[in-house]
């Protein structure tokens, strides 16, 4: 059975908290080279930034009373990151630049107005191995409180981060080498101004395999894949209705990290994705789903 997870969103390429100073010939060595195996670590030049983009397209089909109904969500952002002074965390200093996101549902068109979270700065911090540590997310700038439709698809500015970035193993990546690993991750989401709590439980079974190297956008990079299969149990609770979903599934994944610059420079995702949803409350019922992704984030500057 086959599923997508598209908020692969999600982890951060990041393996090892190696020292962030030194000349550039020193960091080549120990970055690694072709012939001897590359670390992919987040580890980026203090002080500069990263312009990256997103395209999303979700295609879904949810079974309600016998009838199928179609949805088509897109999704456009930019944004930069400055890389901070590093502690014992990788910093950075995040302003989304621009966006869009469209919602179609059956022949209902939305456009959803993403302008007031333009230009916000907030500093997040991951540690070494690239855990997103949501507590120490400090916004610099005020942020207006999201209106009814960017809530319902969780666009708060800091969520665009998470799907440019994924956690890979602590070793040197050499072509050809090809091995599995399992990890959990557990997301929780709380509201407290609609009274909505979500929390999402993530099984994945991912295999790794290091393609070669080869110039992407100009930089040398370490061109990975990653095969996965997952399993989703997310629960919600909310205002007027509680609801529950499982979900099986697998994606692809193509990264491009230019190792000696520390940071991603190309991500495509391709995800499948198909369960079951069930709501509770005053509209009770049992619908079947799935939905189809298609990703890509770029550096482009």
């Amino acid at each position: 059975m086959r599923k997508t997870y598209k908020a692969v969103f999600l982890g951060l390429l990041i393996l090892s908290a190696l020292s962030f100073t030194g000349c550039a010939g020193s960091k080549k060595a120990i970055w690694g080279n072709p012939e001897q195996g590359v670390l992919v670590s987040l580890h980026p030049e203090q002080g500069k930034s990263f312009k990256y983009e997103i395209t999303s397209d979700v295609t879904s089909t949810m079974e309600r009373n016998g009838r199928s109904f179609d949805s088509i969500q897109e999704f456009y952002t930019s944004y930069t990151l400055t890389a901070e002074k590093p502690d014992s965390f990788v910093n950075f200093i995040f302003i989304a630049d621009t966006g869009y996101i469209s919602f179609q549902y059956g022949k209902n068109k939305r456009d959803i107005d993403m302008s007031a979270i333009f230009g916000k700065r907030i500093k997040i911090s991951f540690t070494p191995k690239g855990k997103f540590l949501s507590k120490k997310t400090t916004p610099i700038d005020s942020i207006p409180k999201p209106e009814k439709g960017r809530r319902r698809f969780g666009l708060k500015p800091i969520n665009f981060i998470r799907t440019g970035f994924f956690e890979l193993p602590e070793k040197r990546f050499k072509k050809g080498e090809s091995w599995t690993e399992t990890k959990t991750d557990t997301i929780v989401n709380n509201d407290t101004t609609r009274n909505y709590h979500s929390e999402n439980i993530i099984n994945y079974e991912n295999t790794y395999t290091v393609l070669g190297f080869e110039k992407r956008a100009g930089k040398m990079c370490v061109h990975i894949k990653i095969e996965s299969d997952f399993t989703k149990d997310m629960t919600t609770t909310g205002k007027n209705m509680n609801s529950s979903s499982e979900e099986e599934g697998e994606s692809t994944t193509e990264v491009w990290f230019a190792y000696n610059m520390g940071m991603p420079v190309e991500i495509q995702i391709n995800s499948f994705a198909e369960g079951t949803r069930a709501f509770s409350g005053q509209f009770s019922s049992t619908m079947p789903f799935s939905s189809e992704t298609k990703q890509t984030v770029k550096l482009v500057n």
